[in-house]
Formats: C-alpha cells, structure tokens, sequence
C-alpha cells in the first residue's frame, strides 16, 4: 500500500519484489518469458489486424467474430502466462533463496 506522496514504506512488500526482481538468480529465464509474452502480444495484434483488414476486404463479419475474440483470448493469456512464469515462479524461487541467505548468515 502506497503511503505519503505515493512512496512505499521502507519494509513494504513491493519494495521487497521491487529487490529480489533487480537481483533476481533467474534473469535470463525472466527475459525469455518477457520475450515470449511480447511474441503473443505480437501474435494476437496481427492476427486481430488481419481479420479486420478481411472483414474490410470482404466485407465478411465471420472474419471479426472470429479473429477478434481469438485475439483477446491470445493477449489474456499472454499476461497470465507472463505472471505465472516469471514473476510469481521466480520470485517464489528469489525469495526462497534470499530467505535462506539470511538464514545462513545467522
């Protein structure tokens, strides 16, 4: 929760995966997930585009019933991909292996 003009408290959650995502172990399995939701947010543009440009082309409504709701399932699924994979598996794994270091430093 934001506290006075809009900062987080210095112990706060956010702060705390603000962290563990800057010195996260698993960059690159965090940019290649990054990647890959870029790739379907891509997929689910053209695709939406593409059958617009036929519905236009051909004047054919099948083309946007379609292609539209297909690629807003595509882009939500994107999103829910992105957070599953990279930030609730891998911050689970940085904040088991930090709560460990700390362990370890005792």
């Amino acid at each position: 929760m934001k506290g006075f003009m809009g900062h987080y408290p210095i112990h706060s959650k956010a702060n705390y995966l603000k962290r563990i995502r800057k010195d996260s172990c698993y960059p690159a399995f965090r940019a290649i997930v990054n990647m890959l939701a870029v790739l379907l947010y891509l997929i689910a543009f053209l695709l939406a585009a593409s059958s617009m440009y036929a519905y236009a082309d051909r004047n054919a409504p099948i083309f946007l019933m379609i292609g539209v709701p297909s690629a807003l399932v595509i882009a939500f699924l994107a999103r829910v991909f992105q957070e599953a994979s990279s930030f609730m598996i891998a911050d689970i794994a940085d904040s088991t292996i930090d709560l460990h270091s700390k362990y370890e430093q005792q």
